[in-house]
């Protein structure tokens, strides 16, 4: 059964992105998925249970964006 709610993080070598995803987890609504979309050249994002889609590197952020709707 797909989740309610798609959370779609596009991110480039956020250092600030495991608070992000701690305060997702953190919710009292839990019927949700959460893809992250790294558009970082390194591709240095370990998924830690979140779907993580890899663009290859600096594709922009509305293209990061919609790369992850399209995964929905």
């Amino acid at each position: 059964m797909k989740p309610r709610v798609t959370v779609v993080i596009p991110t480039i070598n956020r250092e600030s992105l495991p608070i992000a995803l701690n305060s997702v987890t953190k919710q009292t609504f839990q019927d949700f998925e959460v893809i992250v979309v790294d558009d970082s050249v390194d591709q240095s994002v370990v998924s830690n249970g979140f779907r993580v889609i890899r663009t290859g590197g600096l594709v922009g952020v509305s293209k990061a964006r919609n790369l992850g709707m399209s995964n929905v």
